[in-house]
């Protein structure tokens, strides 16, 4: 009985980290991109259909007894994102997901831009976020990210990307006068593979994984909790060049 009562205290936690989660997990414009910039000049606009979810658990422990809760839930998103090649090696990309998180992202390319070159190897610091208030009560998250993109392509028609990074995300809110805030930090990857159909449709399946590196300790009517998450995401971006 005792152990059924403290799972119940842990519902409440549980579902807010869900909530956070599948808002800072949308997916990312380094997701839907290679290390190979599109060329100056060039225009690109990525729809990419898919979705993201969080995979998690929460424990707590009071009286001698402890009690775990979790799962994974996955839900639909769209992103929308429009990238224009601003030199040979630079490319600027905007987005938009479907739960109203803006990104804007930089990519800059250091090795194998050329078409005929096999490897290649970028940078794409990104940044983003959601803001929502009415009156003086407001709340939102500013999320920021230094993927580092290397690709692998055997010929002219396929290219793989493997996309290792860094995630923070700062969360804050305000009502009354009264303010709170919070960092979070994570770890994770992403991978695509680029299938090019001509000049000017691409084709790109994309999923990625980010893990919570500092779920913060809380308590909750005597029950001291941890917790464990990770951020998933997947798609199938379609892009279009001209």
């Amino acid at each position: 009985m005792f152990i059924s009562a403290l799972t119940r205290k842990l519902a409440p936690p549980a579902l807010a980290a869900v909530s956070a989660f599948l808002l800072t997990g949308c997916p990312s414009m380094p997701m839907m991109t290679t290390a190979k910039t599109i060329g100056d000049g060039k225009n690109q606009v990525t729809i990419s259909p898919g979705v993201v979810g969080f995979s998690g658990g929460v424990f707590g422990a009071a009286a001698g007894a402890s009690a775990s809760t979790g799962g994974t839930i996955l839900v639909p998103d769209l992103m929308l994102a429009y990238r224009r090649g601003i030199g040979d090696s630079f490319d600027l990309g905007i987005g938009l997901s479907g739960f109203g998180k803006f990104s804007l992202d930089g990519k800059v390319n250091f090795l194998g831009n050329g078409k005929s070159d096999k490897f290649a190897l970028a940078i794409d610091p990104t940044f983003g976020g959601v803001i929502l208030g009415v009156g003086s009560i407001g709340a939102g998250y500013l999320d920021y990210g230094l993927p580092i993109l290397l690709d692998l392509a055997p010929n002219d028609w396929f290219r793989a990307t493997l996309a290792p990074r860094y995630r923070g995300n700062f969360f804050f809110a305000a009502a009354q006068g009264e303010t709170d805030s919070r960092v979070t930090h994570y770890l994770g990857s992403g991978l695509g593979a680029e299938f090019t159909l001509n000049d000017t449709v691409q084709l790109q399946p994309h999923a990625a994984f980010d893990v919570l590196l500092n779920p913060p300790p809380t308590r909750r009517d005597g029950v001291e909790m941890s917790s464990s998450a990770v951020a998933l995401t997947g798609g199938l971006a379609v892009k279009l060049n001209f």
